[in-house]
């Protein structure tokens, strides 16, 4: 495609870049029908059949030509010939219409599939997978695969959101609340000092002595 040359130029003819495009394209081609991955029997079976279904086809427009020249004459076949030729051009017609079939792959070609097909939804979403996201030349792989596939985008985004979260001042956020927590609950769950016990109690002790002098204030007629 390139010729020798370090860069192309798009938007032009290239005669260069349009040979090597068309045998990249016969490339494929080759090894889609070597590589085992594709059921080619059932293909030459859809071959055949719509080589058989075209010549019945052919054969009812025929007929029906034939058994309309026929009408012309007055012939008294012309119209069994016009019926059986129409009903084989229209049944040869709807075969045709409904005779392609999609391509189908072998146990092979489906496991394939299927690991790509897995591999393409997690560049899609990196987040469903617990493990770390690659780094270095495996992230320049990813990124390759990534393009092939088509999530170019979601991937750019998902190792962005990587490169981007401040862990290391998250983490330590987290630590100092804990830290805090633990003193709260321990400071509320500790026991009085002795001191602030006997305190208590002489403040008791002298109320008792007020509401005794009280009652005896009483009993001078203070009441």
């Amino acid at each position: 495609m390139f010729s020798g040359r370090g860069s192309l130029t798009l938007g032009t003819r290239d005669d260069s870049f349009r040979q090597g495009w068309g045998e990249l394209s016969s490339y494929l081609v080759q090894w889609r029908k070597a590589s085992g991955l594709w059921d080619t029997v059932t293909e030459r079976h859809v071959f055949w059949r719509g080589v058989a279904v075209m010549a019945v086809t052919v054969l009812g427009f025929a007929l029906a030509i034939t058994g309309g020249i026929l009408s012309g004459h007055r012939t008294v076949a012309a119209m069994p010939v016009l019926l059986v030729g129409a009903a084989a051009a229209g049944a040869g017609v709807a075969a045709l219409a409904r005779l392609w079939e999609l391509d189908r792959r072998t146990p092979r070609g489906s496991a394939l599939w299927l690991q790509v097909e897995a591999f393409r939804r997690y560049l899609a979403d990196p987040s469903s997978c617990p493990d770390e996201l690659p780094v270095g030349e495996r992230a320049d792989r990813y990124a390759a695969w990534a393009v092939a596939l088509g999530v170019e985008s979601a991937w750019e985004q998902a190792i962005g959101a990587a490169t981007s979260r401040p862990t290391a001042g998250r983490r330590f956020s987290l630590d100092l609340t804990y830290v805090l927590l633990v003193a709260v609950v321990l400071s509320a769950a500790s026991p009085p000092s002795s001191s602030g016990g006997s305190s208590g109690s002489g403040g008791g002790g002298s109320s008792s002595g007020d509401v005794g002098g009280g009652a005896g204030g009483g009993g001078g007629g203070s009441w």
